[in-house]
C-alpha cells in the first residue's frame, strides 16, 4: 500500500480500488472521522463495511 499526501476522494479511491474486490468486500469495519470525504471514500471502496466514527 502507498502512503498518500492528501485525502482527496479521487486520490484515495484510485489507490484503494486497486485492492482485490473480494478483499474490499470482506472488510468488516472502517474507522473514520466525520469528514464527508471520508464517508464517500468508505462508501465507494468498502460498501459492506460498518462505519466506526472516531
Amino acid at each position: 500500500m502507498s502512503t498518500l499526501k492528501d485525502t482527496n476522494e479521487q486520490t484515495v479511491c484510485s489507490v484503494l480500488l486497486n485492492m482485490p474486490r473480494k478483499q474490499r468486500f470482506q472488510t468488516r469495519e472502517i474507522t473514520l472521522d466525520m469528514a464527508s470525504h471520508m464517508k464517500l471514500i468508505t462508501r465507494t471502496c468498502f460498501p459492506t463495511a460498518k462505519w466506526i466514527v472516531d
